[in-house]
């Protein structure tokens, strides 16, 4: 028999936080009244009994000893392990059944088994990174794949800590990298999103990339190894410009008189032009990537840059918004003619 709410009010998803989503999603219920007093002073019993009992775990039976900032560990470390079970719900409402049908003990338990599975599905993950890995010399993207992993998988604390990162992730994703997660779930979101990157990527010619990736540090005049940007992005802006500019798909190479007539095409055109014009850029690339979810990781971005590409030509900056390959070649002609 399927298991309904016993109350007609529902949780509104935007008034729960993913990063503290037991706490949140009881709070709701308190505020809405969803679960009764006497429910929810159970549910928080639970917490503080499974707190204990990780306390001195952690202790070996001497938790009396135990400092503040640790303490709050392993209090977040049970709420995390509730957090993950939850999270792998439906939604609040089926939270909510959950609760009203089984104790908070059984979502711990049933958190921490999710938290070991995720945990070894990065490994899975993070091979696939590592074989879709792009040779460029950015250090931070190089870094990210050859040492932050490594450093993760080594030292997570999967029984006390498992809400924790020990590693520092610098290589921003290409919707930047605030995932709205913690631990385990955020190493998951975050290679799974970077192996999407590198598959993109590596549609291209090794050589057109590299020539890219050197334009855009020659535009800021730096050596783009030690810049810190998304290298997808940089690429998906100037394939989506290129395929606008009816060039062949898988072509990465803008000029100055291609940036002269993208921004005479678009300089008076609405903004819904300009989305139309890279939702059909976008098409073309979809029939090449044939992975729906590398597609969606990708068709947002879509709206993002139809924006600044529209700007760009209203402007007149689309040498500024791309990557224009002729800045390297007229300086190599700068240097043949001196010498």
């Amino acid at each position: 028999m399927e298991l309904q709410l016993h109350d007609t009010k529902h949780i509104d998803p935007k008034k729960t936080d993913n990063e503290n989503y037991t706490l949140s999603l009881l709070a709701q219920c308190s505020i809405n009244g969803i679960l009764s007093p006497q429910k929810l002073m159970e549910i928080r019993n639970k917490i503080n009994e499974l707190f204990k009992n990780t306390a001195t775990a952690f202790t070996k039976g001497n938790s009396s000893s135990l400092p503040v900032k640790t303490s709050q560990t392993l209090f977040e470390s049970v709420l995390f392990a509730c957090d993950v079970f939850f999270l792998s719900l439906p939604d609040a409402d089926a939270c909510v059944v959950y609760l009203e049908n089984n104790s908070i003990e059984s979502a711990y338990e049933n958190g921490r088994s999710l938290i070991w599975k995720y945990f070894q599905e990065t490994r899975v993950i993070f091979r696939k990174v590592y074989e879709t890995r792009l040779e460029v010399k950015s250090q931070e993207y190089t870094d990210t794949i050859l040492k932050v992993f490594d450093q993760y998988y080594l030292h997570y604390d999967f029984k006390f800590a498992p809400q924790n990162i020990p590693a520092a992730i610098d290589y921003p994703l290409l919707y930047g990298n605030w995932l709205g997660l913690r631990g385990v779930l955020y190493i998951k979101k975050y290679y799974t999103s970077l192996m999407f990157e590198n598959q993109f990527c590596r549609l291209f010619k090794k050589e057109e990339l590299d020539a890219l990736l050197e334009q855009h540090g020659a535009k800021y005049s730096v050596d783009y190894s030690t810049q810190l940007f998304n290298i997808c992005e940089v690429v998906l802006i100037n394939a989506l410009a290129a395929a606008i500019a009816h060039k062949p798909l898988k072509t990465l190479e803008i000029t100055k008189l291609d940036c002269l007539q993208l921004t005479s095409e678009f300089q008076l055109v609405s903004e819904e032009h300009a989305y139309d014009a890279a939702r059909k850029a976008f098409c073309g690339y979809m029939q090449l990537l044939d992975n729906p979810a590398l597609i969606s990781y990708l068709r947002k971005y879509t709206e993002t840059f139809a924006l600044g590409f529209h700007n760009s030509a209203v402007n007149d900056t689309m040498q500024d918004f791309l990557c224009v390959f002729e800045i390297k070649k007229a300086a190599q002609e700068n240097t043949l003619s001196g010498s």
